[in-house]
């Protein structure tokens, strides 16, 4: 029930008149912490990222797009891994064709 909820929620906090509230999305990260819900909250706080990103001069968008893309601003940290072990792989591939 509550991996549902945050989908209807965020679109909520995305909606407020006064723009991009951090405040919102740290409180609904933080119920969800104190639930053991931990995947939520990082899915809520990935999310508050993204929506201060829109906020950004377009350098820092760029910059923080490739941080979204790689480690998910760190809340994802299993893409680090990933990329860690493709670019492992082709490094041995190239590597072996060197050879």
């Amino acid at each position: 029930m509550w991996t549902s909820i945050w989908a209807l929620r965020l679109p909520l906090l995305e909606r407020d008149r006064d723009g991009f509230v951090p405040h919102s999305y740290e409180q609904l990260a933080l119920t969800y912490r104190g639930t053991g819900e931990d995947g939520e909250a990082r899915t809520v706080l990935l999310a508050a990222q993204r929506g201060h990103r829109r906020t950004l001069p377009w350098p820092a968008r760029l910059w923080g797009h490739v941080q979204d893309v790689t480690v998910g601003y760190g809340f994802r940290p299993a893409r680090a891994v990933t990329w860690l072990l493709t670019l492992l792989l082709r490094g041995a591939v190239t590597t072996g064709l060197r050879s």
